[in-house]
């Protein structure tokens, strides 16, 4: 990965590719060079809510820094 944007990128195909998840929305999304943030909200086929935070950066790797998920 080069950059926050390209692990947001890759974040976001593993949602839409994810068939238990039927809809999901961005509520905050941020890349800046290395460092970023998300949080989207998921609606899975069973009706069940998943919200999901991430704040991260990309050094060697991806290290995240604070997370947050509430199913």
């Amino acid at each position: 990965m080069r950059d926050a944007a390209d692990y947001l990128t890759r974040i976001k195909a593993l949602v839409v590719a994810n068939p238990k998840v039927v809809r999901w929305s961005v509520v905050r999304e941020e890349a800046q060079g290395e460092i970023g943030l998300f949080r989207y909200r998921l609606t899975l086929c069973d009706g069940s809510l998943l919200e999901m935070f991430e704040f991260f950066r990309i050094e060697e790797g991806v290290q995240v820094i604070k997370y947050s998920f509430h199913w």
